[in-house]
């Protein structure tokens, strides 16, 4: 990427693809049927989104669903989803146009100025996906394309079907708290993975552990700081792959995460603490509130789009302050399970760790309870640390629910 002398909007170059983007499915991964007539179905969400400081020069950006390679039955020449049975939609910002393409699975959308705005985001979502052996997702491919004449810029990905059967739950630490120098074993169910292959990433890298020895229970050796394990389903059909991911958090107390140091006096995660050998520094706020409350009773509700930048954690603190009688939960839902915090007057503080493995969204819901009478107020940070060196925060935008 490219800052032009004159202060203007960014180029694109192929080194850096210019644009936030993140691929949904539902159900995740997505797998085959038994057979064309009797499919299963799924659900495909693409958000491209602008960033939040530098302008860019776009003339189109592009969004094409297609199959570049066989999947067990489907044939190169099939463009999928099956057009004729797929509800979809697509929204853009007020000031881009969307186009209207000959190719079905192809959306096409042109900022009217030729220039993208800050936190501008496209949405496109696929519903009833029929994913029998010879129906499916496979490729999504993101193109932009700075000039009308110029060469575009591309990033894939491969949402490919996995084996008939395949699933992969409940990936979770027997222990998620462990004492500085202990560890703790890795758990997790399979089935249907017959020709499935593993990658197990620890704090952001690949351990380069075999799949062969990637089988629960797997233990973690001693542990001396809070520390992200995420595991990696690969499924491969000739020269291309589907990659399904999970994750799971463990928190070393009385190592480089400590209650107090996040909680007294205010203190927040982005001035304290390391956390899976990431610097204070790296941290960047996405929500800050500092909250007063005097009615009886009230529960309120976020729900809000984080657009990832690729896998890293989320930290969330909450503090309750002149607090006689009440209580703040902060649920974060971050695509794979709900993670709960909690504060009231006997635990005036708390703090939790989440892992994001490229979901495109994350729910966040305050729930609020005290007594008629007596003042509450409380302090909630969510803070994003990336594994792969930007650490540019994900986008806070609102959520449709859908």
């Amino acid at each position: 990427m490219t800052i032009h002398a004159d202060g203007g909007a960014v180029a694109l170059t192929d080194t850096d693809f210019p644009l936030r983007t993140s691929v949904t499915t539902t159900p995740s991964p997505m797998s085959v049927s038994s057979a064309k007539d009797q499919p299963a179905y799924g659900n495909v969400e693409v958000l491209v989104s602008t960033g939040a400081f530098i302008e860019l020069r776009l003339y189109e950006l592009s969004v094409t669903f297609t199959v570049t390679n066989s999947w067990d039955d489907d044939g190169p020449g099939v463009l999928t989803p099956d057009w004729g049975n797929v509800t979809r939609s697509a929204t853009s910002p007020p000031a881009w146009d969307q186009i209207r393409s000959s190719q079905d699975g192809e959306f096409l959308f042109r900022p009217k100025k030729g220039q993208a705005g800050l936190n501008e985001t496209v949405r496109i979502r696929l519903s009833n996906v029929p994913l029998s052996r010879r129906i499916g997702v496979t490729n999504v491919v993101i193109s932009a394309l700075e000039t009308e004449k110029g060469s575009p810029v591309q990033k894939i990905y491969p949402i490919g079907k996995f084996p008939q059967e395949f699933q992969l739950a409940d990936f979770r630490a027997s222990s998620p708290i462990v004492q500085y120098g202990k560890g703790t074993d890795l758990l997790w169910t399979v089935r249907g993975d017959s020709h499935v292959t593993y990658e197990l990433h620890v704090n952001g890298k690949n351990s380069g552990l075999k799949s062969e020895k990637i089988k629960p229970p797997l233990g973690t050796g001693d542990l001396h700081a809070t520390t992200v394990y995420q595991l990696v389903a690969v499924y491969q059909n000739g020269q291309e792959h589907a990659r399904h991911a999970t994750a799971t958090t463990v928190i070393v107390g009385s190592g480089d995460v400590d209650t107090k140091r996040l909680t007294a006096e205010r203190a927040t995660i982005t001035h304290q603490a390391t956390i899976a050998g990431l610097a204070p520094a790296c941290a960047k706020p996405l929500v800050a509130e500092d909250g007063w409350l005097t009615t009886s009773r009230t529960i309120d509700e976020y729900d809000k789009n984080y657009l990832d930048v690729g896998p890293g954690l989320l930290v969330v603190t909450v503090q309750v302050r002149n607090c006689d009688a009440g209580s703040i939960a902060v649920t974060l839902y971050n695509g794979i399970r709900d993670h709960t915090v909690k504060a009231d007057k006997d635990r005036s503080g708390d703090y939790m760790i989440v892992p994001t493995v490229g979901w495109a969204y994350f729910r966040i819901t305050r729930e609020y309870s005290f007594e008629s009478g007596h003042d509450f107020s409380y302090t909630l940070q969510v803070s994003w640390l990336g594994f792969d060196g930007n650490h540019t925060p994900p986008i806070l935008g609102e959520w449709s629910g859908t």
